[in-house]
């Protein structure tokens, strides 16, 4: 039985012999150590380092505030403003202020009475000092409690049209909304008045 299984199959002992170390070299190729190359290669966390090194922000960078960053906050944390008024909030107090000052801390009008970033009249507002007109938070927040009493949240056309005066300049209101479309989506970096004062000596 024995002797016709091993004729059948046709199988000298050397041929088994070689065949056993062919497969023998097969088995050990696919157990081999990786390449030293494919060793080294970096791993998905080394690279990713650098990309977040090149995109962090400098201390310098983050202490950068823009106008419509500082006014989205004064209208957010007003508990007189509600929640889904809060955006237009800002924008009407930016466009107020870009239709007074063009976002000049230092901006003088009405033969010297109107000062700062909103052009507040001291002969009609003489609590509000000149360092507070030329604040921009101060200002902001006394010229957003002056929209609050002129009944902003209910009419907010009558209320803005009340910061030049009740009645007086009929295009004051489309002018303020056309300085929002203009000028709001491009960041205003805030300059104080003693900035803008440094660079005019210059």
């Amino acid at each position: 039985m024995k002797m016709t299984q091993k004729k059948s199959l046709g199988l000298s002992k050397e041929k088994k012999y070689g065949l056993s170390i062919v497969l023998a070299v097969a088995l050990l190729g696919n157990f081999a150590p990786p390449a030293p190359a494919l060793a080294a290669a970096p791993t998905q966390s080394a690279l990713a380092t650098p990309a977040v090194a090149e995109t962090a922000t400098t201390p310098e960078e983050e202490a950068i505030s823009t106008v419509q960053d500082t006014l989205t906050d004064i209208c957010r944390e007003s508990d007189k403003i509600p929640d889904e008024m809060e955006e237009k909030c800002a924008k009407d107090l930016f466009g107020i202020l870009m239709q007074e000052s063009m976002g000049k801390a230092t901006a003088v009008g009405d033969h010297g009475m109107a000062r700062g970033w909103f052009q507040i009249n001291r002969h009609y507002n003489p609590s509000v000092t000149v360092a507070c007109a030329e604040e921009l938070r101060c200002s902001a927040e006394w010229t957003l409690d002056h929209l609050v009493v002129n009944k902003y949240v209910k009419y907010q056309n009558w209320a803005i049209w009340c910061h030049n005066g009740c009645n007086i300049n009929k295009k004051y209101v489309p002018a303020v909304k056309r300085k929002i479309t203009l000028y709001w989506s491009t960041p205003l970096p805030v300059v104080t008045a003693e900035d803008h004062r440094a660079l005019a000596k210059k």
